[in-house]
């Protein structure tokens, strides 16, 4: 890659953030969510990231808040275990940042990013909207890290009913 062709994907990289910032259509979170008084999770690498994980809330509804209070507060954890979580509505919004090794993928946390989609993909599918907002998740962690990682379900590592059996992945790595 040349270095013009490097600064232009660099620029339209900034360019997509902006344009989701002005849409409304991402919330940086990270300074506001609910945290454990004591605790902090542990910091990575960038470099150490192989892998995006998606989960689903289990739940009708909800929203970072609620997931962070819920993770603090029942799991004794420092804070939300994700770091975006996409909601119904297609607003994206980030939880971590992804040097945070947040909990969400049992002895998988080093290396892996999770996005939640708000949900219970056991019993209805994401729309449209969410998977397109869960694909543009997924870029926004390709653009921080600088190169393609593996998409997986919390399913292929331990928990085999997350993300749910409604929700095809491929669908959303389609739309990448």
């Amino acid at each position: 890659m040349t270095k013009m062709s490097k600064i232009l994907t660099e620029l339209e990289q900034v360019r997509r953030r902006v344009e989701d910032l002005i849409e409304g259509r991402y919330v940086d979170l990270v300074d506001q969510l609910p945290r454990h008084d004591t605790k902090r999770y542990h910091t990575r690498s960038l470099a150490d990231i192989d892998t995006v994980v998606i989960h689903h809330s289990g739940t009708k509804g909800g929203d970072p808040f609620a997931f962070a209070r819920f993770h603090v507060e029942h799991h004794n954890w420092p804070g939300i275990g994700y770091h975006y979580v996409v909601g119904k509505d297609g607003i994206i919004y980030k939880t971590n940042d992804l040097h945070t090794k947040s909990y969400h993928v049992a002895r998988h946390n080093t290396h892996t990013v999770g996005i939640c989609l708000v949900g219970n993909f056991m019993l209805e599918e994401p729309c449209r909207l969410q998977l397109l907002a869960a694909a543009r998740a997924v870029t926004l962690v390709f653009d921080e890290v600088g190169r393609t990682l593996a998409i997986k379900g919390h399913r292929d590592f331990n928990k085999p009913t997350c993300p749910g059996e409604n929700i095809d992945l491929e669908r959303i790595r389609h739309l990448i």
